[in-house]
């Protein structure tokens, strides 16, 4: 299942559609079996163990806001409708993976595989990187097989500099993607207890930071160096300060490496004069915003905010009539269809993710668990950066990695009842 989660393009032209992809297949089969351990009672304490996460009983909230939050709804379109099925697929696959990963072992297979699943599109993103063209003759946007057409790489709104997008058909998701697979590859590097570890991760990580770079995505760039700050100011190691310049001159030497390609957008992307991107994203956000003062509780409704979107027209005039797209801010999209109350409740679930995290880093009883604590932790901090750029809410890698998270706090709380429980016995 984890494995062919990250092969998102590659399942749609295997089967030739985005219904049923072999990812969904095996996310649909492993979700039906665990129902069925839990209905014959061979997992009955699983629902009492959900339950006593903080995370998930925040998450069941925010379900429910997703539905309360419609009586504000004006019009009730195919968007909602597809809003509202992606949430509950994603809070699905989110408990299932909370569910089935019970202990440590099942978790470093779980990341082994999804790690696993990202070298062909790291693969195809390296092609593009090298030659400038697509790996697909056809390509189509945001998973849309509605909308595949003939095209090539995506190109920059200004200076038209081709964009590697992978498997993704979008350079934004397919950064978004690299970040995360980074941040769980990169303690690794320092932790492996195999010289071949360690210098697998090494290969892993210039391979994902030349597909972040070469995606010419500006909050790509800005999450994975979020993700690698955070990394850096918890890492513990005796050569620390050693690594931290070791690491800032990789990273600012490969992307000054890259950019002698004249085909990738590299400074140019740095600035944001003249940039139509740029300024659709801001007059966007002020949209949003007003969506909120006029329904600060519990906002315009899921999935209504392009329902809404030409009912505010007049406060960004700048903004066309045909041509629209998500809000490029899962933040404010939370905000502006689910209201303040749904806005707080998901940052507090994020929160209490960090925090858990954090906690399990800090007391974490071998490297190992260090290790995997701090993985996920990079990982979850690119993510969280990439959730105010990219309209990335729906998309499953991140509740992957949510699951993630939260599974390693429940696997961590598990373990340090039974080294407590075993010390009171040695002790008696």
């Amino acid at each position: 299942m984890f494995f062919t989660v990250p092969l998102f393009r590659l399942g749609t032209e295997l089967l030739g559609t985005q219904t049923l992809t072999p990812a969904k297949i095996f996310v649909g089969l492993t979700l039906l079996l665990w129902t069925v351990n839990i209905l014959t009672g061979k997992e009955g304490s699983t629902i009492i163990t959900l339950m006593r996460e903080k995370a998930n009983i925040l998450l069941l909230f925010f379900l429910a806001l997703t539905f309360i939050s419609l009586i504000n709804a004006r019009y009730f379109q195919d968007e909602a409708i597809n809003e509202i099925t992606a949430r509950v697929k994603m809070l699905a696959l989110y408990l299932l993976i909370v569910g089935i990963i019970m202990d440590r072992r099942t978790l470093k297979i779980a990341i082994l595989a999804f790690v696993g699943g990202s070298l062909l599109t790291t693969g195809v993103g390296l092609y593009e990187l090298i030659t400038g063209k697509a790996f697909f003759a056809e390509s189509f946007r945001y998973g849309m097989v509605a909308q595949k057409k003939a095209a090539g790489l995506m190109t920059t709104t200004y200076g038209h500099a081709a964009r590697v997008q992978g498997l993704y058909s979008d350079a934004g998701f397919h950064a978004h993607a690299m970040v995360i697979f980074f941040g769980l590859a990169l303690p690794w590097l320092f932790y492996g207890h195999l010289k071949t570890i360690r210098i697998s991760a090494f290969i892993l990580l210039i391979a994902y930071l030349a597909n972040i770079i070469g995606t010419g995505a500006r909050v790509g760039w800005v999450s994975l160096g979020c993700a690698l700050v955070m990394f850096l100011i918890l890492l513990k190691h005796r050569f620390k300060y050693s690594l931290w310049v070791i690491s800032i001159f990789s990273v600012v030497t490969t992307f000054l490496a890259l950019s002698l390609l004249p085909h990738l957008p590299t400074f140019a992307r740095l600035q944001f004069t003249k940039d139509a991107s740029y300024s659709w994203r801001m007059d966007t956000y002020r949209q949003a915003l007003e969506m909120v003062r006029d329904h600060p509780l519990l906002g315009v409704g899921t999935g209504n905010y392009l329902a809404e979107y030409h009912n505010y027209l007049e406060t960004t005039p700048r903004l066309s009539r045909y041509f629209m797209g998500w809000l490029h801010n899962s933040y404010l999209q939370i905000w502006a269809e689910n209201g303040t109350i749904g806005f707080l409740i998901f940052l507090f679930f994020m929160l209490v993710i960090f925090l858990g995290l954090l906690k399990v880093y800090l007391k974490a009883a071998d490297m190992e668990m260090k290790a995997l604590a701090l993985g996920l932790l990079t990982a979850f901090t690119g993510y969280a950066v990439e959730f105010s750029g990219v309209p990335v809410l729906a998309q499953e890698l991140g509740w992957i990695i949510l699951g993630f998270c939260v599974a390693l706090i429940t696997i961590a709380r598990k373990e340090r009842k039974e080294i407590i429980a075993s010390q009171m016995k040695r002790t008696w």
